[in-house]
């Protein structure tokens, strides 16, 4: 079951391309859900406003799919609550 910001990165998906929520799963890749760089520029804003945060275009350009951009948006959220993104080392 997604967590608290996976569902509003999802929402927040859905709502900016129109699409339908439910089609909008953790593993969706953005090409499969007939996203364009367009839809991914209205996503990053969205995503930006909803969250409060501001996504560096060099991250912004790497985001491919959801489970990228809750990835992202968790480790931007960490770093501006003033901690740092948990190390996959330990």
């Amino acid at each position: 079951m997604p967590d608290d910001v996976t569902e509003r990165i999802i929402s927040v998906i859905a709502k900016a391309t129109k699409k339908d929520v439910a089609l909008i799963t953790p593993e969706a890749k953005f090409e499969q859900l007939g996203m364009d760089s367009l839809d991914g520029l209205t996503v990053v804003s969205a995503l930006e406003e909803e969250f409060n945060v501001s996504i560096p275009n060099e991250e912004a350009v790497r985001i491919r799919d959801v489970r990228q951009a809750v990835d992202s948006l968790k480790k931007l959220m960490a770093e501006s609550a003033g901690g740092t993104a948990p190390s996959s080392t330990g």
